[in-house]
């Protein structure tokens, strides 16, 4: 129930933000594929989220989840090649300590 209802908040967040803009607003269908893919990814993510807060440690669970804008900024990096910088690359090594550090304890 809570992922549906980020979805329905979301979803009513984009509606509201179209009709401001009081322009047609028609997708392209090139990046619709894209846009599908992540959603779905979205989806799953947000279920296995669930699935582990509810049957294993919620500690662990809410730091691996909180790695998402790191996965963000590799992804960036890898398929857009953005440079990282010093400050990123110093918060990407932080958290890929900490997760072990959190995880033992």
């Amino acid at each position: 129930m809570p992922v549906a209802l980020a979805r329905l908040a979301s979803l009513l967040l984009m509606f509201a933000i179209i009709l401001r803009n009081r322009r047609p607003w028609v997708p392209t269908p090139g990046p619709m594929w894209i846009a599908a893919i992540a959603g779905i990814f979205d989806a799953i993510g947000g279920g296995f989220f669930m699935f582990a807060a509810q049957r294993g440690r919620l500690d662990v669970t809410a730091v691996l989840s909180s790695l998402y804008p790191a996965s963000t900024v590799l992804l960036a990096r890898i398929l857009l090649k953005e440079q990282l910088t010093v400050i990123q690359k110093i918060g990407i090594i932080g958290a890929l300590i900490a997760v072990p550090m959190i995880a033992a304890k």
